[in-house]
């Protein structure tokens, strides 16, 4: 893993973020592209004074639990969308 200052870093860690925000033009492409479970690689673009850095991340897009599809940011791969909840 290579941080911020594109130093190598070797320690891994595992995180899921519950994304609340369905709104943007990119999350709701990746909702309209899914039936049950979607796995998309995203890329953000990231701006402080004059740096830039572009973290990526997978978001998962479940649909069928719920009224509404649940959307997570992660890096933990799981094969089925119940896994995730």
């Amino acid at each position: 893993m290579i941080n911020v200052k594109g130093e190598k870093w070797d320690a891994e860690f595992h995180f899921i973020v519950v994304n609340l925000n369905n709104k943007g033009e990119i999350i709701s492409k990746y909702i309209a592209k899914t039936d049950e479970l979607g796995k998309f690689k995203h890329t953000m673009i990231y701006s402080k004074d004059k740096s830039k850095w572009k973290p990526k991340t997978m978001v998962v897009v479940c649909k069928g639990i719920d009224e509404y599809p649940w959307l997570f940011a992660t890096n933990i791969h799981f094969k089925t969308r119940v896994e995730y909840i």
